[in-house]
């Protein structure tokens, strides 16, 4: 390569580009049979995935388990954490309860539903538990989000 820069005639950058792309490729194809670049199990879990978070969409406001969760894609306990955390960055139950609150800002946001009543039909059991998660979440108790964020019918 070294014998291009030295001759220099016209368009021997548009070679050495050429040879860089060929290098690359041959680099390319040597790792491609050294390591999958997509699981063969891919598909699958994201089918799984899939009809897991959908399951969590349609149930959020009652009680879910991680039984429940796993059971719905078809899969084991450990495996569907497993596609949670490679595809969602979370586990179950964090996802879980991250689109309860997501859901509870809606309602705080366009309601007059008390925040006891918002909590309670977004599948939060306890009041306090709630309260604590939603300040974690957003930095704000729910009630001081409602002031801020409600919408007027």
């Amino acid at each position: 390569m070294f014998y291009l820069k030295t001759s220099a005639y016209p368009g021997y950058e548009l070679e050495v580009i050429g040879l860089f792309h060929m290098l690359w490729a041959v680099f390319f194809r040597l790792i491609s049979k050294n390591f999958s670049l997509t699981s063969p199990n891919a598909h699958t879990d994201i089918i799984c995935q899939r009809k897991m978070v959908s399951f969590i969409y349609q149930n959020y406001a009652s009680k879910i388990t991680l039984d429940d969760i796993s059971s719905s894609g078809g899969v084991c306990r450990s495996k569907c954490c497993q596609i949670f955390k490679k595809y969602l960055e979370h586990t179950p139950m964090e996802f879980v309860n991250l689109y309860r609150l997501e859901v509870s800002t809606y309602l705080l946001k366009n309601t007059d539903i008390s925040v006891t009543d918002v909590a309670f039909s977004c599948g939060f059991n306890h009041l306090s538990h709630y309260s604590e998660m939603f300040r974690n979440h957003y930095g704000c108790t729910p009630k001081d989000y409602r002031i801020k964020f409600h919408v007027q019918n």
